[in-house]
């Protein structure tokens, strides 16, 4: 029997599951994995399933004060996006405010014409380009919301 590692947090769930006993993130996406360990491997399982992490994961996690956010490649966050439950409260964050996503290895954010404006590390992202980001990175939407990146 498999497991499915959490793209989140990294905690191992039974393959049946599909949320994170952890974090609660959303495990409908991640692929089953085997038990059984290559013969031959010289890594300890930890070792291993970091790795493995890395690749089954197409998401990218932003921390906020007290809550966070999963971004899937593709995903606006906003007031009314991903993310809404946690910014409804933020007037200076727009409905569709920023759009997450991969090129190639590389996570990218584009504004979607908010209103308010959005910023990594304090250096506005122009409307409609997008600006590379990185583990640790400090997204802010508007003036009123930072979001550290975890990739």
């Amino acid at each position: 029997m498999g497991y499915k590692v959490c793209p989140s947090c990294g905690t191992r769930n039974p393959e049946d599951d599909i949320v994170c006993k952890e974090c609660m993130a959303d495990l409908t996406g991640v692929e089953p994995v085997d038990e059984e360990v290559e013969e031959g491997a010289n890594r300890e399982p930890e070792e291993e399933i970091e790795e493995r992490t890395v690749v089954i994961s197409d998401t990218l996690t932003l921390l906020g004060d007290g809550f966070s956010i999963v971004v899937k490649s593709g995903d606006v966050v906003g007031r009314q996006g991903i993310g809404a439950e946690s910014l409804r409260g933020f007037k200076t964050v727009s409905r569709r405010h920023a759009r997450f996503y991969k090129k190639g290895d590389k996570w990218l954010v584009e504004d979607v014409g908010s209103t308010n404006g959005t910023f990594v590390n304090d250096k506005p992202v122009p409307q409609g380009s997008g600006q590379e980001i990185k583990n640790g990175d400090v997204i802010k939407l508007s003036s009123q919301v930072a979001l550290k990146v975890k990739v």
